[in-house]
């Protein structure tokens, strides 16, 4: 490397510029193959200078974690020397392992620890999504004091942009937003932010209704996506890649029949129609799999009942079978999980074992036998115990989104809402604003009460 820093362990680099290679000779028949994967120094930049010889390594990303983080640390053998290793907390930063980018955001510690021997310095890092977790939503740099705290938009993808635009973060959809709940129209229902709630705590919710995950994307940005369908090069075996697993099969929590119901009580709910069936209990949901082959003591199939209520004044019928059937899914999928060690960070095609990915496992040994599962988090470790990774993986039926309804009130002026915001026409009260018509307050207000607008 060019300008490179080097003390002890650590080496501080400038980037080099490219230079023009010449062409490599052709192979001999009897020349070593090709390593299979590139290299994976990990690397920490920071303006322009790349920081390497990391002695431990703990890099996570998942489905459900956000924001992804790095613990990164080394030891240097001469604490006497002045140090050159310079990082300070705050900093823009990327982490790359070889080649590929992993994390990008901010470091936010920097601790040092020296004796007579040794001097240890260990860095956290966390993505640029951090700030969404961290930081409250509704209000734009310089123009605090004008909150807008009301707001509506014809897409998810539209408001998410919207509330993290004031951070830097772009968001990306790139399996799009699905079909539209006829019920509630395309457009998201006017809501109010709570003082206090983060960005974060105001999409996951609008997020999930389109049925979609809120991702932490390596460029530091918000990609919003379904349910992987992606599936890795090469999967997990014992014997075979796996040098430790662990499985966990849980029981407690499934249940035999799911009982959608509108509301917890409703003595009007409780009268018998004279077709024998209750407005307020719906068609159940069997899941026969559960105990299957696993009878009681009496060899009666085991009966375990399970009301899902989905107490929503609108629309309760649907939403309550949506839930049932998402709640037989979602056990399912949380009654199993696999944590499996592997010796290689990537697949038998050099790529990154990625979150919302699917991947092969077959470990008879522990039960599983030819399954493909979604890995849902995933931890690159480097340490006294070799250079590993900790994939974690589940039934992807384990991440399906629950469903929910924005609105209580009635579908059809949702619908009109969301026809309105298509269309461009303002339905907004006062001191709001609606995102497909930037800036406009209700009855064709321009200033859009206090609100600046997009």
């Amino acid at each position: 490397m060019a300008d490179d820093l080097v003390l002890d362990d650590v080496v501080v680099s400038a980037p080099a510029p490219v230079k023009p290679q010449p062409p490599a000779p052709p192979a001999k028949p009897d020349a070593p193959p090709t390593p299979a994967y590139p290299d994976d120094t990990v690397v920490l930049e920071i303006g322009g200078q790349a920081f390497t010889g990391w002695t431990d390594v703990q890099i996570v990303r998942g489905i459900e974690l956000m924001p992804s983080f790095a613990t990164l640390q080394l030891t240097e053998r001469l604490p006497g020397k002045p140090t050159l290793f310079a990082i300070d907390p705050g900093a823009t930063c990327r982490v790359m392992i070889g080649q590929d980018l992993v994390i990008t955001g901010f470091v936010d510690e920097y601790s040092a620890r020296a004796d007579f021997r040794t001097h240890q310095i260990r860095v956290v890092v966390r993505s640029s999504t951090q700030d969404l977790v961290d930081c409250a939503a509704g209000v734009t740099d310089g123009e605090e004091t004008k909150a807008t705290l009301t707001y509506s938009a014809a897409t998810v993808l539209q408001l998410a942009t919207d509330l993290c635009t004031p951070f830097g973060i772009t968001v990306t959809e790139p399996d799009g937003e699905g079909e539209a709940l006829a019920s509630v129209g395309d457009g998201i229902p006017q809501f109010t932010i709570q003082l206090g709630q983060t960005v974060y705590d105001v999409l996951e919710p609008r997020v999930r209704w389109r049925q979609l995950l809120m991702l932490d994307g390596t460029d530091g940005n918000l990609v919003l996506a379904k349910v992987g369908t992606k599936k890795a090069a090469s999967g997990f075996t014992m014997p075979g890649t796996a040098l430790q697993a662990q499985v966990s099969f849980r029981k407690q929590e499934r249940f035999t029949i799911y009982l959608p119901a509108a509301f917890s009580f409703d003595a009007a709910f409780e009268v018998q129609s004279a077709s024998g069936s209750r407005g307020n209990f719906l068609q159940p949901v069997k899941d026969e799999a559960a105990f299957k082959d696993q009878p009681r003591w009496d060899k009666k199939l085991r009966y375990r009942p399970h009301f899902v209520v989905s107490d929503q004044f609108i629309n309760s019928i649907k939403l309550a079978e949506a839930l049932a059937k998402w709640e037989k899914a979602r056990r399912f999928g949380r009654s199993q999980k696999l944590v499996a060690t592997v010796a290689l960070w990537r697949d038998s095609a050099g790529t990154l074992w990625s979150p919302n990915t699917l991947a092969p496992v077959n470990m008879p040994v522990l039960k599983l036998a030819k399954l493909e599962w979604l890995i849902s988090e995933v931890a690159y470790l480097k340490g006294e115990a070799g250079t590993r990774a900790q994939v974690t993986l589940m039934p992807r039926e384990a991440f399906l989104p629950e469903p929910l309804f924005l609105t209580a009130f009635d579908p059809q002026i949702a619908q009109a809402q969301g026809e309105a915001l298509r269309s461009q026409q303002n339905v907004l009260t006062d001191n709001s604003r609606s995102i497909s018509n930037p800036g406009a307050g209700a009855n064709g207000n321009p200033r859009g009460g206090d609100g600046s607008g997009l």
